[in-house]
C-alpha cells in the first residue's frame, strides 16, 4: 500500500512539474529520492552535473537576515552548486492564514 501511494505521489508530482516546466526553454530534470532531503539533493545535483538547486523556503530560522527552512539552511552550507530558495506568493500565504 505504501509503495503504491509513493508511486502515485511521484507520478502526480512529475506531471505537475511537466505541466509547469514542459513548455519552458530551460533544461530541467525530475528525480525522486528518499532519505535526508539536503543530502539527496546534493547527491542528485552532483550526479546530474547541475548548475542550480531550487528549493522552497519556509519561516523556520534566520541566517544573516534571510529566513530559511532547515533543508535550505543545510544546503546553503553544503551545496557545491548555486542555490535558489523560493517562497510562495504572499497572497497564497495570506489565504492560508485566514
Amino acid at each position: 500500500m505504501r509503495v503504491q501511494a509513493e508511486a502515485e505521489l511521484e507520478a502526480s508530482a512529475g506531471q505537475r512539474t511537466f505541466d509547469v516546466l514542459g513548455h519552458r526553454r530551460v533544461q530541467w530534470t525530475f528525480d525522486t529520492a528518499s532519505g535526508d532531503a539536503a543530502h539527496e539533493l546534493v547527491t542528485i545535483a552532483q550526479l546530474r552535473h547541475a548548475q542550480l538547486i531550487v528549493v522552497g523556503g519556509h519561516r523556520h530560522s534566520t541566517i544573516g537576515g534571510v529566513v530559511l527552512g532547515s533543508v535550505a539552511q543545510r544546503l546553503l552550507h553544503a551545496s557545491p552548486v548555486s542555490l535558489l530558495v523560493v517562497r510562495r506568493p504572499a497572497c497564497e500565504r495570506l489565504s492560508e492564514a485566514v
